[in-house]
């Protein structure tokens, strides 16, 4: 009797070992969903500044097939980066269409003229037809390193 009594508890401590190791390698594998959820929904906040302290002007061509971006206030900035958004017209549809770009500024530069063209050019362009709501977002990275970011629309 005191044999099965014996094997008995070593198959209880056996089970409890067993149990209690699935138990803690099982919990560190899952992921912390609170922690998750807080890593994806906390964001860098980027300080806004007003496309004037810039000197940014935004001008569609009178055949409305480009954007002229002109900036005229580069003290302090060592590169643009830029996202142009709009829409066209496509088949009779509203599309969303947009344009980037990025601009090295050198301490020589006192103005930036930049041409973005509403279409796609490879040997021969074609333009965007209807184009409505153009916008376009700066990322300004100064020579400090700190980043802005500006946004116009184009009247």
């Amino acid at each position: 009797m005191n044999k099965k009594i014996i094997v008995i508890l070593i198959v209880v401590i056996i089970l409890v070992i067993g149990g209690g190791y699935y138990y803690f390698i099982g919990s560190k594998s899952k992921p912390n969903t609170s922690e998750n959820s807080t890593a994806l929904t906390t964001e860098m906040v980027v300080p806004t500044i007003d496309p004037s302290e810039l000197g940014l002007s935004l001008t569609l061509s009178p055949d409305e097939t480009v954007v002229y971006m002109k900036l005229t206030k580069l003290e302090g900035i060592s590169t643009i980066d830029y996202e142009l958004t709009y829409f066209a017209m496509v088949k009779g549809e509203k599309v969303s269409r947009g344009a980037i770009g990025h601009v090295e500024v050198t301490p020589s530069d006192s103005v930036i003229n930049k041409e973005i063209k509403l279409g796609t050019c490879s040997d021969v362009c074609h333009y965007d037809q209807g184009v409505t709501d153009i916008k376009i977002l700066l990322k300004i990275t100064k020579a400090d390193g700190n980043i802005y970011q500006a946004e116009q629309s184009v009247e």
